[in-house]
């Protein structure tokens, strides 16, 4: 009888959670209100050429990734601009080569070796051996990128196969219209901006696409948009989350939802609509048209200050005068206490952004990163700290740890207190102090508004996870979601009669397998396939950490997922590197037996 009354007491919390909505209405913007519970459909025509750019450019910004090497001097024929990238025509370059059939009696075709070094070097104005040598000897291949480059160039180059990884550029046009299928109604738009954008998400063999309509027209409510193939996350559910915990809070934040995309009738796959911070985005939530005070963070090589004003570039091109922006800068790194900055900068916003970061893991942020965040100055004259960007959170790409997704031994001491660092550093990162989190990146926005005097952060952080970052909160929300979008995500792993996946331009990368879509949104920890990475079981972080705050922070939590709850991790997929590209392979091999 005990039993049954406590599996009834369980249900009608089930019940009474499911009948709660996630979100209030009013919110979020219209279009993400109204794709909550339907797929839109995208549909993007743009010329065939401009298309073959996106499938072919490589996206490789030598400024990004060889920013230690004079890559210009080394690199010549690949044309390097100041942002980075190669300008290249390849027409040109292939130009160069046309004449070698004109020329066979000049090659030995006795002595392979031979003959590979002359195709290689036969264009003077493109000598692929010398690019080769460069890449193998003169940049180091210490990061992920610069070994994956570098693998991809001796592969692609070792078999004369093609040229265009080295071609590269950031694609954008203005040429293309769109429209969009949304509950039987059509919206056409014939001035839009297509612009290749994302960074190491371009890695993963789908393009990141960003859009901007122009004119006065908007999509409900919305003029920007990010269109992102969650390729990174196995789940396709970390930003989606990321936004709906921020959205729930109330936020001043993007939203995200799901679409399908099309290009020149080509069926792209599944994809994440979000919104983008721009000028139209604060116009929107904030009323301030043409703002002069939206400042884009990228790069801050001497930490949040003035010295480092530059790399936070103004997202209004006619801005000129940054004084104002620098006068916040260095109000923020002069500040010895909170009364110092309380009149120009949102602190409770900072301190529920920062609670949220280390909640998530956030490794891609402010203060653990210096990009992928704004300062926004409001009407109400404070700065609003805003993020973006939340593909790496909840545990993805995190390593150099024994034992996620699994308790610790006995052996193991955890720290429960979040000032303290951890003498352990292998434990499970669900249970890092928040000191351990920011590790050595230095923040004096972190210093003043939270270690020295914690108990307003530690307000904010009870807050939170009471309200949102609780399993009886977002389970019953992640399995809504995995239910609404599981037929779109087993469309995107079934390949085509060429053994192509829907927008995987890139076929030397592979993809996630359906049975880790499934198993990552639980609790089973899986291998990035492009690094050696891991990243945890959505559902296994959200659960270990809300037990590991509730007991940092004495809180009364949940008994039901504190003591009870019990969960299973499917050994045959945990942290095992499955290839994708040699599984498709090997198929159609059998299948031309």
């Amino acid at each position: 009888m005990k039993t049954f009354y406590k599996f009834y007491i369980i249900l009608i919390q089930i019940c009474n959670i499911l009948a709660i909505p996630f979100f209030k209405k009013g919110q979020r913007s219209e279009i993400f209100e109204l794709t909550d519970k339907v797929i839109a459909i995208f549909k993007i025509n743009i010329p065939d050429n401009e298309l073959e750019e996106i499938k072919y450019s490589a996206e490789i910004n030598f400024k990004e990734i060889y920013s230690e090497y004079n890559y210009v001097e080394a690199l010549p024929q690949l044309k390097i601009n100041e942002e980075g990238y190669s300008t290249i025509n390849t027409d040109e370059v292939l130009e160069g080569f046309k004449s070698m059939e004109k020329n066979f009696e000049e090659f030995n075709f006795t002595n392979d070796n031979l003959l590979n070094k002359q195709l290689l070097e036969y264009n003077p104005a493109f000598n692929i051996t010398h690019i080769i040598n460069t890449f193998k000897n003169e940049f180091g291949h210490t990061t992920d990128k610069q070994v994956k480059i570098y693998d991809k160039i001796i592969r692609v180059f070792g078999f004369i196969e093609k040229y265009d990884i080295l071609y590269s550029k950031q694609f954008k046009t203005k040429k293309g219209y769109m429209s969009v299928e949304l509950n039987g109604e059509t919206k056409e738009f014939k001035k839009m901006t297509l612009k290749v954008g994302g960074r190491s998400s371009n890695d993963y063999g789908k393009p990141c696409i960003n859009i901007k309509i122009r004119g006065k027209q908007d999509l409900y409510g919305r003029k920007q948009f990010k269109l992102r193939p969650g390729a990174r996350d196995a789940t396709f559910l970390r930003n989606k989350l990321s936004c709906d915990i921020h959205n729930r809070l109330k936020l001043p934040s993007i939203s995200a939802n799901y679409i399908m995309l099309y290009i020149n009738n080509e069926y792209i796959g599944l994809y994440i609509l979000m919104d983008s911070i721009k000028l139209s985005w604060i116009e929107f939530v904030y009323g301030d048209k043409n703002t002069v005070s939206l400042y884009k963070c990228e790069n801050l090589p001497y930490g949040l200050n003035a010295q480092s004003f530059e790399g936070c570039p103004n997202e209004n091109e006619d801005v000129a005068d940054h004084s104002e922006w620098i006068k916040f800068l260095t109000t923020i790194d002069q500040a010895k206490k909170p009364e110092d900055i309380d009149n120009v900068f949102d602190i409770d916003l900072f301190l529920k952004e920062v609670a949220l970061e280390y909640l998530f893991g956030s490794w891609d942020h402010y203060p653990t990163s210096d990009h992928n965040f704004y300062f926004y100055k409001a009407t109400d004259n404070k700065w609003k700290y805003l993020i973006y960007d939340f593909d790496a959170e909840f545990g993805q790409d995190l390593s150099n740890h024994i034992s996620s997704s699994t308790p610790l031994d006995n052996t193991n001491q955890i720290n429960y207190d979040l000032f303290k660092y951890s003498k352990n550093e292998n434990q499970d990162y669900t249970m890092q102090s928040f000191v351990d989190w920011i590790g050595d990146s230095k923040s004096n926005l972190i210093d003043i508004l939270i270690k020295n005097n914690p108990k307003r952060f530690i307000d904010v952080l009870k807050e939170v996870v009471t309200d949102t970052f609780n399993p009886t909160v977002l389970f019953p929300h992640i399995d809504e979601i995995k239910e609404f979008i599981k037929p779109y995500v087993q469309k995107d792993k079934v390949p085509d009669s060429h053994g192509k996946y829907p927008g995987q331009f890139d076929d030397t990368v592979g993809i996630y397998s359906l049975e880790q879509w499934d198993a990552n949104s639980e609790y089973t920890t899986i291998r990035n396939f492009m690094f050696n990475t891991e990243a945890y079981g959505l559902k296994y972080w959200i659960l270990s950490k809300y037990r590991y705050i509730c007991k940092a922070l004495n809180m009364s939590c949940d008994s039901m997922y504190i003591n009870d709850f019990n969960y299973s991790i499917k050994d045959n997929i945990k942290n095992k590197y499955i290839d994708q590209v040699a599984v498709r392979k090997s198929k159609h091999w059998e299948d031309d037996l």
